[in-house]
């Protein structure tokens, strides 16, 4: 919905603006079309085929900036620096942009719209991606882009001797970056602030200065509205509900001068009053939605010295009468303040207090699918509360589904809750609960169990196969191993901050990628989501091996540098929806999530495959790996084959399900 509104206020902005601009520019385009008749024999406009929306070819509308010469169209597509086909005027219209001016017509006619990406040659359209293609096609090209902004110079960044090698390597990719990033940030200020930055650049310092990526997606105008305008339109509209409800409530007490037309005055005047000392203490700067405390308390304290401060006025007004009214009785205006006071934090708060409804229900929503697992806590002291504050973290707390807690020394507590989490029972319970709840995994929190409870978890692992135990206190000196050994130049507070302990616990300390129980994570949650909304997932599987024969033998520390280079290489090549990970010594594992089709799999294994295969440099010699990928996916649910044994075994130890289609070990050679 949000999405067909904004597309519809662009077309009309595009329709108002061309038909504007086509009647204002007239008598210019006159002059212009009038210099290059004089400068050289040809035609005034130049029509060339783009691809348009979809990949639908258009014929885009220019005025002729080269001579008309059988050699001016057998040359490449791209013009460059010092470039024999371009006339002199032309010179001058390709350098102030003036020659794109008549496509105006074809954002009239629906072809274009005033921001979008450049619309490229085709055959240049040709060999982008298949997904970069199909993102960037599926909207309007347009007169300006971010990438037509920060390339302006095009022309003289290519040199004659290599024009489409030089392009294509160098500017073309990040030209469809930006095209990329523009389309998934569309928004009306954001065109706004490209057009603004398009007039912009022909101020020599502006086009000299380097224009910050981020300013082009959130430039002045959409900072001033987001910031400025936003903030004071919500303010306004809290100030005149606590005025108006103040004024409705009490209209008996408000003195006859007070009618309306002056209630709005009094609201309009407090709202300036409260955003514009926020906005100068930087509240307009922060992002609500990760608000902390101290951000409310500083608000709070904030807001309340200014409505002391239009308390003690009005005060002064009663006494002095410095202005041509009467003042409002002192309960009515701190009854006015209160009121928006309250209103100024809520609305600052309100998408925390959203998000966090939100959260709660799709956590709700998630466990009531059975995607958690499903985990009793076995042991109310030792690491209890460290087990509770692990596993409803940020990380985990999607994942897993805490049912209870037992203890056996917990008994006139049975049917309560401790921290959250509700006491189930004694352990003897336990194989009834672990039946009745289908639960997956046992966390030992108090490892001063019962000798007889030990055997009787052993016998419920025998019984129960896909039963996990976990031990707290073995994790923990595990995490404390590698944070003394990964923080040893860090003060022991910073060391055990929840966040480094957390990172520790998911991640390689080596490569920092996820670690094999957080890939396995998110595996079950991909098959989960895979599963339940019909999407395609693949999984690859990339083992480094140096091939045979060695002209030397790596020490560990070299080692562990060259698995450092493979995954900065690994980490180039993924999205940002994909998750890579470290899961064995010389092995790593890559999540594709929502494919099209079974193409682009093989087409991202074989670019790993090539990357991995160039010679890494280490020590000032070059060093050659062998990657051998192993690809699973669910494309093809009726071509099923089996995974090699050693994979299937790995799966099976961490409760993976994986249906196996379509591919296993491809020689990418």
């Amino acid at each position: 919905m949000q999405k067909a509104i904004y597309q519809m206020i662009k077309r009309t902005i595009d329709i108002l603006g061309a038909a504007i601009g086509l009647v204002l520019l007239a008598p210019f385009f006159g002059l212009i079309a009038f210099l290059i008749k004089r400068d050289s024999p040809g035609p005034v406009f130049f029509w060339c085929t783009r691809a348009g929306r979809w990949g639908k070819p258009f014929r885009m509308l220019k005025f002729r900036t080269m001579y008309e010469h059988p050699s001016s169209y057998l040359g490449p597509p791209v013009t460059y620096e010092g470039d024999e086909r371009i006339t002199p005027i032309g010179r001058w219209l390709r350098d102030s942009k003036i020659n794109e001016l008549p496509q105006l017509w074809n954002v009239l006619i629906g072809e274009m719209s005033l921001v979008g990406p450049r619309p490229e040659d085709i055959r240049v359209v040709d060999q982008w991606p298949e997904d970069a293609r199909a993102e960037i096609l599926s909207v309007r090209p347009g007169i300006t882009s971010p990438a037509s902004i920060i390339y302006h110079d095009e022309e003289h960044r290519i040199h004659r001797d290599n024009v489409m090698g030089e392009y294509l390597r160098y500017i073309l990719p990040d030209k469809m970056r930006l095209d990329r990033l523009y389309v998934r940030n569309q928004s009306i200020t954001a065109d706004l602030d490209i057009i603004f930055w398009t007039l912009a650049i022909f101020v020599p310092i502006v086009a000299r200065a380097k224009i910050p990526e981020n300013l082009l997606f959130f430039g002045p105008l959409s900072r001033f509205i987001h910031r400025y305008l936003n903030w004071f339109a919500i303010d306004l509209l809290t100030s005149l509900f606590g005025c108006f409800l103040v004024g409705v409530l009490a209209s008996a007490d408000l003195p006859s001068y007070w009618g309306i037309q002056r209630l709005v005055l009094l609201a309009s005047g407090m709202a300036f009053l409260f955003s514009s000392v926020n906005a100068l203490l930087g509240f307009n700067r922060i992002v609500w939605r990760y608000a902390t405390v101290t951000d409310g308390t500083r608000l709070l304290i904030s807001t309340s010295v200014i409505s002391l401060t239009v308390l003690v006025f009005n005060h002064l007004q009663s006494v002095f009468g410095w202005l041509p009214f009467p003042a409002l009785p002192a309960p009515l205006i701190l009854s006015m303040c209160a009121l928006i006071q309250s209103g100024l934090l809520v609305s600052r708060f309100r998408l925390r207090l959203v998000s966090s409804l939100s959260s709660r229900w799709l956590k709700w929503r998630k466990y009531a699918t059975g995607v958690g697992e499903k985990v009793v806590i076995v042991g109310l002291g030792g690491s209890f509360h460290a087990v509770i504050d692990l596993l409803r973290s940020e990380a985990f707390h999607y994942l897993f589904q805490i049912i209870g807690v037992v203890d056996d020394n917990a008994t006139s507590q049975v049917g309560m809750w401790v921290e959250g989490c509700l006491v189930l029972g004694r352990t003897s319970d336990l194989p009834e609960l672990i039946q009745k709840h289908d639960v997956g995994i046992l966390f030992i929190a108090d490892e001063n169990i019962s000798q007889e409870t030990k055997q009787m978890i052993c016998s419920l692992r025998r019984a129960k196969t896909d039963l996990r135990i976990a031990n707290a206190s073995q994790i923990i000196r595990t995490l404390e191993q590698q944070m003394r050994q990964a923080n040893q130049n860090l003060p022991d507070h910073l060391v055990w901050s929840p966040e480094s302990t957390l990172y520790l616990a998911l991640h390689d300390p080596l490569t920092e990628l996820p670690n094999h129980y957080l890939f396995c994570e998110q595996l079950q949650h991909a098959l989960a989501f895979s599963a339940r909304y019909h999407t395609a997932i693949a999984v690859l599987f990339i083992k480094l091996t140096q091939p045979l024969p060695h002209e030397f033998v790596l020490n560990s520390i070299e080692t562990s540098i060259l698995l450092k280079q493979a995954a900065n290489r690994l980490m180039t090549l993924k999205r940002k929806s994909d998750t890579l990970a470290r899961i064995r010594e010389n092995e790593f594992g890559l999540i594709l999530e929502n494919l099209v089709n079974q193409e682009n799999v093989q087409i991202i294994a074989r670019r790993i495959k090539q990357t991995l295969s160039e010679p890494f440099i280490l020590n000032n010699r070059c060093i050659s790996l062998k990657p051998e990928i192993t690809l699973c996916s669910n494309l093809s649910p009726t071509e099923k084959i089996e995974l090699p044994q050693q994979k299937l075994d790995w799966l099976l130890s961490h409760r993976v399900p994986l249906v196996v289609t379509q591919g296993d070990v491809y020689e990418l050679g």
